[in-house]
């Protein structure tokens, strides 16, 4: 028997070191009964999860078991047995951003953006709201709190004003939910033209906005006007439809709807572009036009459109429709530091406008239908030594939520920085 083994071990291939660890489901729930999932979050702790439909509700989900917990913002139509009774709207609109205020961990407390232009305030544990903000006569579709909790942003579509300023990113304070400033532009340094899709602080008080006008815009909350915008030049224009924007220490990712040039990463000291994150793993270009071939083979081979994207712990996490997955790309080491505040980009790079590959892909996980939505626990949801049905977690592990428009939400194990072939568990 011995020798069959070793006959058996012989002829086996040798693992792929680039090979993409396949990813499963810790567990898988669903939100409700012919609805569609449009938005993830989890609590500053990760003790809860929140995933947002398109009939206005938020589902809240234990994290560990994909147990449901509680439903905000649920209406009900009465039984009957009219088709378009039963399917008629019921005022509330899509659920388009839901966010966790970082600074109240123990008592949880969210933000919940409506397509009805509506932004509501939930207290998680007594299941109340309290808090509501309205855009008359437009849409609210994106949503997200400062790091210190004091202020939240909220950009959509507004009813265009005779002077036609635009639509803005609304800055409110979150003790008093009050309007603290409009960020809009104007003639001199013009604001967006079209729907605002993303919102997403750098610090407390620098926030950059996604809009369907192609472009990202960045901003103070302490002024109406744009501090820069992007991209400019070859870079073309962004496609942002969803949570896809992210920043980590001095840099910026930016997931857009597209086929190719879907995941740039940008060094904000310089606000230039420094990567093209590649979706599929090829073999390092040796010269620029090699590099512009494999760009153009993988737009071919794998067409992903980006809906969600974001930094974790230095790696990025990425997910949308047209593949239908989720996928981690890892910093490669020889090229990027994980450390925040350091970045491979020298003043040569700088003049040239060389572009470096410094993301590979590692793991990947698939779902049968489009991802809407996805977030990483800002806290690990497993800890080790803990039994997971019948094994056990080797090492404290964060878990990112999948929210797909099938309806389904997807629990699955971030993998470990040491391997990409280690056991899911």
């Amino acid at each position: 028997m011995a020798s069959i083994l070793n006959i058996a071990r012989s002829q086996q291939k040798p693992k792929d070191p680039d090979e993409e660890q396949v990813m499963l489901a810790m567990w898988t729930a669903s939100a409700d009964i012919g609805v569609k999932c449009t938005c993830a979050g989890f609590s500053p702790l990760s003790d809860f999860l929140a995933v947002g439909t398109d009939d206005g509700a938020v589902s809240i989900f234990n994290p560990k078991t994909g147990r449901i917990l509680s439903k905000l913002g649920a209406s009900y139509t009465k039984s009957t047995n009219s088709l378009s009774s039963a399917l008629e709207d019921n005022g509330r609109g899509m659920t388009m951003s839901v966010r966790f205020n970082p600074a109240s961990p123990s008592k949880p407390k969210a933000r919940v953006a409506l397509s009805t232009g509506i932004v509501e305030g939930w207290d998680i544990k007594t299941k109340s709201s309290n808090a509501t903000n309205v855009v008359e006569n437009g849409q609210t579709l994106a949503l997200d709190y400062g790091p210190d909790g004091r202020h939240y942003a909220a950009g959509g579509m507004d009813q265009q004003t005779p002077d036609n300023r635009g639509h803005a990113v609304r800055v409110y304070d979150d003790a008093t939910s009050k309007l603290v400033r409009s960020l809009e532009g104007d003639c001199l340094a013009q604001g967006h033209s079209n729907r605002i899709s993303c919102v997403r602080f750098k610090k407390d008080r620098e926030l950059a906005s996604g809009s369907m006008d192609g472009t990202i815009k960045l901003w103070s909350i302490g002024s109406k006007d744009p501090i820069a915008s992007l991209p400019g030049g070859s870079d073309g224009t962004f496609e942002i439809i969803g949570n896809s924007i992210d920043f980590y220490g001095d840099y910026m990712i930016v997931g857009s709807a597209r086929p190719h040039k879907h995941l740039l990463l940008y060094d904000m000291r310089m606000n230039r572009l420094v990567s093209e994150v590649a979706w599929r793993k090829m073999k390092p270009a040796a010269s620029a036009a090699a590099r512009r071939w494999n760009v153009a083979k993988l737009a071919s081979l794998q067409k992903t459109n980006i809906i969600a994207a974001g930094f974790v712990d230095g790696k990025i996490v990425a997910g949308g429709s047209g593949s239908n997955m989720v996928k981690v790309f890892n910093p490669i080491r020889s090229s990027a530091p994980v450390a925040a505040d350091a970045f491979p980009v020298d003043q040569s790079m700088a003049e040239n406008g060389e572009l470096r590959d410094l993301y590979k892909p590692v793991a990947r996980f698939e779902v049968p239908s489009a991802v809407m939505g996805l977030h990483v626990s800002p806290q690990p949801v497993l800890r080790k030594g803990e039994l997971i049905g019948d094994q056990e977690c080797r090492e404290d592990a964060k878990i990112i939520a999948v929210a797909a428009s099938s309806g389904q939400v997807y629990g699955v194990k971030m993998p470990s920085s040491n391997s990409t072939s280690e056991p899911i568990i």
